[in-house]
């Protein structure tokens, strides 16, 4: 049984070396379900670069859709030890401390210190989603063209309004 996890383990390693840095790149943001314009954005690309290399992957992993190449994708890295979302916290094989408090009791294996800090760029990502990064304009012009372009859509739905009421009126 060890000699076909062995080999398992020898062809996702080798399968995952096929994929460029680049690649990985594009897959692990993929994995975290970016879209390929959030990609774009985050690596400074186009999104139909980020399109190509995601198709690039998928002919080398064979997969059907985008789906299907973030699972193998994230199965291959899994088998190989590889993390997608970051360092480990723990590495493995380090023993645990176990310590007991006066009354016997056992106390905490993990401390807040033991845990790796996040990268501000995770937290950048977020605050994309929530407020979309739209260049403000604080020009006079700006301000002036935008509440023209608000009181003709309010003159539209008055003129409207008004069609309608004369239209059922003529009906009464």
């Amino acid at each position: 049984m060890t000699d076909t996890m062995s080999a398992d383990a020898t062809t996702a390693a080798a399968r995952l070396a096929a994929i460029t840095e680049r690649q990985r790149q594009v897959l692990d943001l993929v994995v975290q379900h970016w879209t390929s314009k959030e990609i774009a954005r985050e690596l400074a690309i186009s999104p139909s670069t980020v399109d190509q290399r995601i198709n690039a992957v998928r002919d080398k992993l064979g997969a059907r859709d985008r789906a299907e190449t973030a699972r193998l994708y994230a199965e291959l890295c899994s088998i190989c030890g590889r993390t997608i979302y970051g360092p480990a916290v723990v590495a493995s094989g380090a023993a645990a401390p176990v310590t007991a408090t006066r009354d016997g009791a056992i106390g905490p294996v993990f401390t807040l210190s033991d845990s790796a800090a996040s990268a501000p760029d995770e937290w950048e990502h977020i605050a994309s989603l929530v407020v979309p990064r739209a260049p403000i304009r604080s020009s006079r012009l700006w301000r002036l063209a935008v509440i023209v372009f608000i009181a003709l859509g309010i003159v539209v739905v008055a003129t409207t309004i008004l069609a309608v009421m004369q239209a059922l009126n003529t009906m009464i």
